[in-house]
């Protein structure tokens, strides 16, 4: 695996890029890039803070241990990646009372090399 680290600000970025919201300047966004070569079957899973931030009615969040544990526990269940999203956004909508107060975003992504005529949506 061979890692990089990278400022991903420059002129014509986006609002905030600068590590705040008036994009005046301020402290720069630097990134740590990595690259690693899949193998078929490989899972990718990116999320948004929402996810792992939602909280219950007495304030507790959903949690990056509780998250990883899910996503374990249904990925060793052999479950399709379609599923286990599904009940993972039911799990954390259902810790959250049903409403989300924040952005839950999340990707996941299957190599299925020479498997592509059996996808699932």
């Amino acid at each position: 695996m061979e890692a990089h680290r990278r400022d991903l600000c420059g002129r014509g970025q986006p609002q905030g890029c600068r590590g705040d919201d008036a994009g005046d300047g301020g402290e720069r966004l630097n990134v740590d890039t990595t690259h690693h070569q899949l193998q078929p079957g490989d899972r990718l899973l990116l999320y948004t803070d929402g996810i792992v931030e939602a909280r219950d009615a007495e304030g507790r969040e959903f949690g990056r241990d509780r998250f990883v544990d899910f996503i374990v526990r249904h990925h060793h269940g052999h479950q399709t990646l379609h599923e286990t999203l599904r009940r993972l956004m039911h799990a954390v909508v259902e810790h959250h009372a049903g409403r989300l107060a924040d952005d839950a975003t999340v990707l996941l992504a299957e190599w299925r090399a020479g498997h592509q005529d059996t996808l699932t949506p």
